[in-house]
């Protein structure tokens, strides 16, 4: 994705450009100070997303945004939250909240993916996409994982576990709810309040239970219906022995 980072704090930037180049699908062509010099790059160049502060002199974020006819995605960079509201008014991606920290940036960016994927047209149940894959962090370092080899994700209290078909199991902080957005979902479904489970790897299952991997997943009640109703979309050749 073309991204440029607009904030009247050189030392905001350098954190965003920092995160940025840890991430292999984004591109921070260029950053500003000035938001007017930000706009007369924005009309010559494709920009995809912008990475912006609110408070700013001259022009806030949020009226820079509503004044482009049709402006790109937008994650606003901020150290105040009481904007929050606001900034969904224009349909932002994410907020953050500074100090930013790449956990967070690395949500926000894989939720501005998944949209610019949807907005060109590429779907994620396409074959020529069976390589794509999600970003995450886990301690100091960042993996890579390709979606077709994540079997189930575990909460196991403010983290959840990826464990994957080569034996992997990495554990980041976030949440089901946050990482069930970043997911393909004609693949992935949440099955119970702890689970989302990959239907690639769903051998077996029962009213109450799953066996993914060959590991037992339970299925909460609340679920059940949206299960058997992806299930009922899902090419059968895909599963194992059913019950």
């Amino acid at each position: 994705m073309e991204c440029i980072a607009i904030d009247d704090e050189p030392l905001a930037l350098d954190v965003i450009r920092y995160h940025s180049e840890k991430i292999s699908f984004i591109k921070l062509n260029a950053q500003f100070v000035d938001a007017f010099k930000a706009l007369d790059y924005m009309h010559d160049n494709g920009v995809d997303l912008i990475f912006m502060d609110i408070s700013m002199p001259d022009i806030s974020g949020l009226n820079l945004i509503k004044s482009l006819a049709d402006p790109p995605m937008v994650v606003f960079t901020t150290a105040y939250s009481s904007y929050a509201a606001e900034s969904y008014e224009v349909s932002a991606i994410d907020y953050l909240v500074k100090p930013i920290l790449f956990d967070r940036f690395l949500i926000a960016c894989n939720k501005a993916h998944s949209v610019y994927k949807k907005g060109r047209g590429i779907n994620d149940s396409s074959p020529a996409l069976s390589s794509n894959f999600i970003i995450v962090k886990s301690g100091h370092e960042s993996f890579k994982i390709n979606y077709e080899t994540i079997q189930y994700i575990e909460a196991e209290g403010n983290f959840v576990n990826f464990v994957t078909s080569d034996n992997k199991k990495i554990s980041i902080r976030s949440s089901v709810k946050e990482i069930l957005k970043l997911l393909p979902i004609q693949q992935f479904i949440q099955v119970h309040r702890s689970f989302i489970i990959s239907l690639s790897f769903l051998t077996k299952f029962e009213n109450h239970q799953l066996l993914v991997a060959n590991r037992n997943i339970p299925l909460g009640g609340s679920y059940r219906q949206n299960f058997m109703d992806l299930l009922s979309h899902y090419d059968a050749k895909n599963l194992g022995n059913h019950v």
